[in-house]
């Protein structure tokens, strides 16, 4: 899933390698590093002006990433957290 939202130019780190170890009991994920600041440490230090501006790139880049379908074997968000 993370390589086609990487599609999608999400700002986001970007796969790198994903494998197995420990005699395959343990799942690791490589990732790329994304230079920057918490927004939680941020957004305050900001006009509302650009916060709201945020808010809306926060949107837009939602909306790209559930343009993506879940996979057919997905199990249900409603079984999955409930």
């Amino acid at each position: 899933m993370m390589q086609k939202l990487a599609i999608l130019n999400i700002p986001m780190c970007l796969p790198i390698e994903f494998g197995l170890c420990n005699d395959e009991k343990i799942v690791y994920s490589l990732q790329s590093f994304i230079d920057g600041d918490e927004a939680e440490k941020i957004l305050p230090e900001l006009s509302k002006e650009e916060q709201y501006k945020f808010g809306i790139t926060a949107g837009e880049i939602l909306k790209k990433i559930h343009s993506i379908e879940a996979p057919s074997n997905q199990e249900l968000c409603s079984s999955r957290f409930n």
